[in-house]
């Protein structure tokens, strides 16, 4: 009994630790950016060339790269 507890335990500790670990790797929401590795000269060059991958993003021309910023 005393092998099963302690492998009960260690698993549920290794999954709080991977929890953590990959909640950690999720973007803050108070917002952030993507750059893109497309060059523009304007933020319209941007919207012909590119797109951003979520709904609420804004697709910009930052220092002649797009870059999408939520």
């Amino acid at each position: 009994m005393e092998k099963v507890s302690f492998s009960m335990t260690f698993l549920f500790v290794l999954f709080i630790i991977t929890t953590c670990v990959s909640m950690s790797n999720i973007p803050a929401v108070e917002g952030g950016e993507i750059k893109l590795n497309v060059p523009c000269a304007t933020t319209a060059t941007c919207e012909q060339k590119s797109s951003c991958p979520g709904e609420r993003m804004v697709l910009r021309c930052v220092n002649n790269f797009c870059q999408c910023n939520w």
